[in-house]
């Protein structure tokens, strides 16, 4: 069992591999003590003209806000609580200006 910030992680699954990149989904204990839950809802080029890279979505339940403990990489972001109706507004009327984050937001609201 490996220990990064809050989270607990028990055991991790290889998803996906490339000769550059390797995804895995991990089962993780949150911060309370209950179980996390991750799906991947897929992967998009964000600028296919320019760079080669994609980024794979992936999506959580069963967390609870608290206070973020993000690695050296990303010390300079912020983080925000919104509900996925205002996510949804805000990617709408362009306060999300991120194209993989819109990505995500929109395709966890969208019905399945």
């Amino acid at each position: 069992m490996e220990t990064r910030g809050p989270w607990r992680r028990h055991r991790e699954e290889q998803r996906y591999a490339t000769p550059r990149l390797v995804v895995y989904q991990d089962e993780i204990t949150l911060p309370d003590g209950q179980p996390g839950h991750y799906d991947s809802r897929g992967a998009v080029h964000p600028m296919p003209g320019l760079t080669p890279a994609r980024v794979h979505l992936w999506s959580a339940e069963g967390l609870t806000p608290g206070e973020s403990a993000p690695e050296s990489g990303g010390a300079d972001l912020r983080v925000r609580h919104l509900s996925l109706d205002e996510a949804v507004r805000a990617v709408r009327d362009g306060r999300i200006g991120c194209a993989s984050s819109a990505a995500l937001v929109l395709a966890v609201a969208a019905p399945r």
